[in-house]
């Protein structure tokens, strides 16, 4: 991918600010968060914005649970599935407190968050080895 414009569904401030230096530092400002949200309803609010055209964007980085105190992947589950149901054109990179396939959660790739920490070029990285994401059928 050369140009990702990610939305980060992530319920921690302070990851959402290490996602968006991660990137600035290590991408070569080819990569860049163009919208958040941090529960639930703002997650289906941006992907309404995405699906309706009002927000270019074409990867989700998406954290496995919004809900505090859940630890099941449900919200990640929900928003793969609405992402599906309604064949919105974005890749999906894993970035929770576990691998998302640990949850049942399909992603593109998964980087986890252990793996930003270890790595601040992990996310760039997994952006520059995804393929664009395809335009939705007609």
């Amino acid at each position: 991918m050369n140009n990702g414009r990610a939305v980060h569904f992530e319920d921690h401030e302070t990851f959402r600010r290490m996602t968006k230096r991660c990137l600035k530092l290590s991408s070569d400002k080819r990569h860049e968060v163009v919208g958040e949200a941090a529960d639930l309803a703002g997650a289906f609010a941006v992907l309404h914005e995405i699906e309706t055209g009002n927000l270019k964007a074409n990867v989700v980085i998406l954290d496995g649970n919004l809900t505090s105190g859940t630890t099941t992947g449900e919200d990640a589950r929900k928003i793969t599935q609405y992402i599906n149901d309604r064949n919105i054109p974005v890749r999906v990179v894993g970035m929770g407190g576990r691998a998302m396939k640990e949850v049942g959660v399909e992603v593109d790739v998964d980087i986890t968050k252990e793996g930003l920490e270890k790595n601040y070029e992990a996310l760039a990285d997994a952006l520059n080895n995804l393929e664009e994401p395809n335009d939705p059928p007609a």
